[in-house]
């Protein structure tokens, strides 16, 4: 039989992705890309704040916990987790892979990183006839837009995030606009480009809607900003909140803080199998009834196709069954 040790000699045969996906069960196989998951080494961390990362320098991966400040290789995060010496990480590491090897496990491995963009600069410009045109059937119109920080751009410039990298590209285009808190950016929003209809700001967490909360009763959470505009252009005595990515929710934590502070929560997301679905989440995980409003995909074309007056007939007499059952 051919013997796994005759090609496995030591710990530098051993790649480092792998090191990192099987000992901490990562969901995804890492190919270059950087990845961030709940910290390790702090277990009320409720929020992701460990980064895995591929070094180009040293061409391996290696990790960042901001939580706690630890940060290393793969040999690094090992030693720390297991409190060993580094001759015994070693020890243990092989031992893993050779049976992982031998039981027919196998390797995805880059041997670069994936490309990443950060935003190096934008600038803003004025308001024009195509901005309200295109924001005004959604019942959104210069007050919500400044009150909610929304801001016309004109062009912005996204450079790499690579080390020792100075490539950079700027955009311009029409109808494009940067979603703020305070004077930074952490959206950038292209409602007639199809492939890359929101830029995320990297490094920026922020919950929409936050600044400006007005402490009303009852808290509803939408699935998007232009979604919060326009059911606050009902009418409506709420709160509005979402998060800050279409595809997640709010953690626990978030969570128990909007219970303390409002007498109801409800939901109010799009009206597709992906909003329905994380609909029911908040209702079996938190308890958090939700407004199914088939009318349109989500409430702002619900408001742009069918006029105010409509929404708020099929939506009241949901919104008020959502409130006495969450009270």
């Amino acid at each position: 039989m051919f013997q796994v040790d005759s090609y496995i000699g030591g710990i530098k045969d051993v790649p480092s992705n792998w090191i990192f996906e099987f000992y901490l069960k990562l969901p995804q196989p890492l190919m270059g890309q950087r990845t961030m998951i709940r910290s390790v080494f702090n277990s009320t961390d409720n929020d992701p704040s460990m980064s895995i990362y591929f070094s180009d320098p040293q061409k391996k991966y290696r990790f960042k916990d901001f939580s706690t400040g630890k940060s290393g290789d793969a040999i690094d995060l090992m030693n720390f987790l297991w409190s060993e010496n580094t001759s015994g990480t070693y020890a243990k590491i092989l031992k893993d892979y050779r049976e992982y090897i031998q039981n027919g496990g196998t390797i995805n491995y880059t041997g670069s990183a994936i490309k990443n963009w950060k935003l190096r600069s934008f600038k803003l410009r004025t308001w024009n006839t195509l901005d309200r045109d295109y924001w005004s059937p959604f019942g959104i119109g210069s007050k919500l837009l400044n009150l909610y920080n929304v801001k016309p751009l004109e062009s912005y410039t996204m450079e790499s995030t690579l080390e020792g990298s100075d490539e950079c590209f700027e955009i311009f285009d029409q109808n494009m606009y940067g979603f703020f808190t305070g004077d930074k950016p952490y959206k950038i929003y292209r409602p007639l480009c199809k492939e890359h209809k929101f830029i995320k700001i990297a490094g920026i967490r922020y919950i929409q809607g936050t600044d400006q909360l007005y402490r009303n009763d009852t808290l509803l959470i939408n699935s998007a900003i232009k979604d919060i505009m326009s059911t606050r252009s009902l009418g409506l005595r709420a709160d509005f909140v979402a998060p800050d990515s279409e595809n997640s929710i709010f953690s626990k934590t978030v969570i128990a803080g909007y219970k303390k502070k409002y007498k109801s929560i409800a939901c109010l997301l799009d009206s597709d199998e992906a909003g329905v679905r994380a609909m029911k989440r908040y209702q079996e995980e938190f308890n958090i009834p939700f407004i199914y409003l088939p009318m349109s995909k989500d409430i702002s074309d619900a408001v742009k196709y069918h006029g105010k007056n409509k929404v708020l007939y099929d939506l009241l007499p949901k919104l008020t069954t959502a409130i006495e059952k969450y009270q």
